[in-house]
Protein backbone atom coordinates (compact mmCIF):
# COMPACT_ATOMS: atom_id res chain seq x y z
CA UNK A 1 0.00 0.00 0.00
CA UNK A 2 1.11 3.54 -0.73
CA UNK A 3 0.34 6.54 1.25
CA UNK A 4 -2.73 7.21 -0.82
CA UNK A 5 -3.97 3.76 0.36
CA UNK A 6 -3.92 2.44 -2.97
CA UNK A 7 -2.54 -1.40 -3.78
CA UNK A 8 0.85 -1.44 -5.73
CA UNK A 9 1.85 -4.09 -7.96
CA UNK A 10 5.02 -5.38 -6.51
CA UNK A 11 6.23 -6.39 -9.82
CA UNK A 12 5.96 -2.61 -10.97
CA UNK A 13 7.75 -1.51 -7.92
CA UNK A 14 10.56 -3.97 -8.58
CA UNK A 15 10.79 -2.72 -12.48
CA UNK A 16 10.61 0.27 -11.48
CA UNK A 17 13.56 0.25 -8.69
CA UNK A 18 15.90 -1.94 -11.21
CA UNK A 19 15.02 0.89 -14.18
CA UNK A 20 16.25 3.84 -11.62
CA UNK A 21 19.81 1.82 -11.14
CA UNK A 22 20.78 1.25 -14.47
CA UNK A 23 19.56 4.85 -15.67
CA UNK A 24 22.48 7.51 -15.50
CA UNK A 25 21.60 10.79 -14.99
CA UNK A 26 21.96 13.14 -17.77
CA UNK A 27 24.56 16.13 -18.20
CA UNK A 28 23.39 19.71 -17.59
CA UNK A 29 24.91 19.61 -21.49
CA UNK A 30 23.60 17.04 -22.51
CA UNK A 31 19.72 17.75 -21.53
CA UNK A 32 20.57 21.59 -22.67
CA UNK A 33 21.58 19.68 -26.34
CA UNK A 34 18.58 18.18 -26.30
CA UNK A 35 15.85 20.77 -25.74
CA UNK A 36 17.70 22.94 -28.04
CA UNK A 37 17.83 20.28 -30.74
CA UNK A 38 14.35 20.13 -30.24
CA UNK A 39 13.27 23.74 -30.30
CA UNK A 40 14.84 23.58 -34.27
CA UNK A 41 13.06 20.80 -35.37
CA UNK A 42 9.86 22.91 -33.85
CA UNK A 43 11.61 26.36 -35.98
CA UNK A 44 12.04 24.03 -38.70
CA UNK A 45 8.29 22.81 -38.64
CA UNK A 46 6.56 25.63 -38.50
CA UNK A 47 8.60 27.61 -41.41
CA UNK A 48 8.20 24.88 -43.45
CA UNK A 49 4.05 24.43 -42.92
CA UNK A 50 4.05 28.20 -43.28
CA UNK A 51 5.63 27.99 -46.78
CA UNK A 52 8.73 29.91 -45.59
CA UNK A 53 12.19 29.74 -46.38
CA UNK A 54 14.83 28.60 -44.44
CA UNK A 55 18.28 30.16 -43.87
CA UNK A 56 21.06 31.04 -41.73
CA UNK A 57 21.67 27.88 -38.99
CA UNK A 58 18.10 26.75 -39.57
CA UNK A 59 18.89 25.43 -43.36
CA UNK A 60 21.94 24.17 -42.13
CA UNK A 61 20.71 21.68 -39.17
CA UNK A 62 17.63 21.16 -41.12
CA UNK A 63 19.77 19.83 -44.37
CA UNK A 64 22.17 17.89 -41.54
CA UNK A 65 19.44 15.71 -40.30
CA UNK A 66 17.71 14.89 -43.96
CA UNK A 67 19.08 11.81 -46.41
CA UNK A 68 21.00 13.79 -48.75
CA UNK A 69 19.41 11.20 -51.82
CA UNK A 70 16.35 12.48 -51.39
CA UNK A 71 16.61 15.83 -53.02
CA UNK A 72 15.08 17.25 -50.05
CA UNK A 73 18.35 19.96 -49.15
CA UNK A 74 18.70 21.28 -52.78
CA UNK A 75 14.59 21.64 -52.39
CA UNK A 76 15.51 23.68 -49.19
CA UNK A 77 18.97 25.34 -50.21
CA UNK A 78 16.96 26.60 -53.17
CA UNK A 79 14.00 27.84 -51.06
CA UNK A 80 11.55 26.00 -53.38
CA UNK A 81 8.71 24.44 -51.58
CA UNK A 82 8.74 20.18 -50.57
CA UNK A 83 5.41 18.13 -52.21
CA UNK A 84 3.38 16.72 -50.24
CA UNK A 85 5.68 13.52 -49.47
CA UNK A 86 8.78 15.33 -48.82
CA UNK A 87 6.64 17.36 -46.06
CA UNK A 88 5.79 13.74 -44.76
CA UNK A 89 9.31 12.67 -44.60
CA UNK A 90 10.37 15.99 -43.33
CA UNK A 91 7.82 15.96 -40.58
CA UNK A 92 7.36 12.61 -39.59
CA UNK A 93 10.68 10.75 -40.43
CA UNK A 94 13.66 13.18 -40.46
CA UNK A 95 12.46 15.87 -37.82
CA UNK A 96 10.89 13.43 -35.39
CA UNK A 97 13.94 10.84 -35.67
CA UNK A 98 16.69 14.32 -35.00
CA UNK A 99 14.83 15.10 -31.63
CA UNK A 100 14.03 11.46 -30.26
CA UNK A 101 17.91 10.84 -30.84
Amino acid sequence: MTESNKPVDPDLERILRRKAEFEAPESPERVAERKRNSARCGHVKRKLRAGKRLEGELLEFAISVVDPRTGIPEKLRAGQKLDDYEMHLMFDMYLLHARLA
